[in-house]
């Protein structure tokens, strides 16, 4: 009880904290935000621009090397919109691309 009891007053910390950075953090100028949010952004090691390009080419050549040895098959431009129009076929393409982003190819 007592140890839940800790927990309770440290969450309640913890969100009156993360409150008051918040309420300080919105109420700085503009520029200075936009620079807090890249450092945080930052912080979080996602893929930078370039990364992205090189995954999306290595990804383009892969599929090129598909196509000449016909592994795959190509579809019209008008199946591949029906598809895209489908909200399941999206959240497929989503994972899928996530996928590629945490391999890295």
């Amino acid at each position: 009880m007592i140890g839940d009891s800790a927990a309770q007053v440290e969450g309640l910390i913890m969100v009156i904290t993360l409150e008051k950075v918040m309420d300080e953090a919105l109420s700085l100028p503009t520029d200075v935000r936009i620079g807090l949010v890249k450092k945080i952004l930052k912080s979080l090691n996602l893929p930078t621009c370039p990364e992205i390009g090189q995954l999306w080419a290595k990804e383009a050549e892969r599929r090129v090397e598909e196509m000449d040895k016909t592994t795959v098959e190509l579809l019209s431009g008008e199946k591949v919109f029906t598809r895209i129009r489908n909200p399941h076929h999206c959240r497929t393409e989503y994972l899928y691309a996530s996928k590629l982003l945490e391999k890295k190819i």
